[in-house]
């Protein structure tokens, strides 16, 4: 799967978002769109080659092992198709 590379993640006072850099700004503002130190997690690991079941296997072992792979898969497959919808990630 691969990253829009119009889009950038901040971290901005502890909460993170992600940007697009191409969208139209109207008089500086642009919309900024929030996600979790998980989401964030998910971010910095997607990449040329990457697939969803190494990001699956890399957050199981950094957030509990004791979690299901099998929940993770899911909610991460949830977040991909929710990044996809906006042109965030392609090839999920």
């Amino acid at each position: 799967m691969y990253r829009n590379r119009d889009i950038i993640a901040r971290k901005i006072h502890d909460t993170y978002f992600l940007i697009n850099s191409r969208e139209n700004y109207l008089h500086d503002k642009c919309t900024l769109y929030e996600i979790n130190e998980i989401g964030f997690f998910i971010w910095e690991r997607i990449g040329e080659g990457t697939t969803r079941e190494t990001v699956v296997r890399e957050l199981q072992k950094a957030v509990n092992e004791t979690v299901a792979y099998e929940v993770l898969y899911q909610d991460v497959t949830d977040f991909l198709y929710e990044l996809e919808k906006l042109g965030f990630v392609n090839n999920v």
